[in-house]
């Protein structure tokens, strides 16, 4: 049940990483570059490392794994969605100081 959840965490950073390189070499589409390539990167990077911060750090500090199961499932949705805002930061911070 995990690897086909880490599998797709790591699909999305290698398509968002793939879809960045494509994005700058088209030449319309290096304006929406930072905003198709660091959402998605920054998403699968923190979903998998608070995932398994979480789910490590509730397993040795209560030893019950159902709290670790629900504590991985929690930092998978935690990490997704505030790491895809932090990219989007990120990526508005890049295009205000590139115009």
């Amino acid at each position: 049940m995990l690897f086909p959840m880490m599998g797709l965490l790591f699909m999305l950073v290698i398509g968002g990483v793939v879809a960045g390189v494509l994005s700058v070499l088209a030449r319309p589409l290096r304006v929406w570059a930072p905003f198709i390539a660091f959402p998605p990167i920054a998403a699968g990077l923190l979903a998998f490392s608070l995932s398994w911060g979480l789910s490590l750090s509730v397993e040795a500090l209560l030893h019950s794994e159902r709290w670790a199961g629900i504590s991985f499932f929690g930092g998978y949705v935690l990490g997704g969605l505030s790491g895809f805002a932090s990219g989007l930061l990120l990526a508005v911070k890049i295009r205000r100081r590139g115009a």
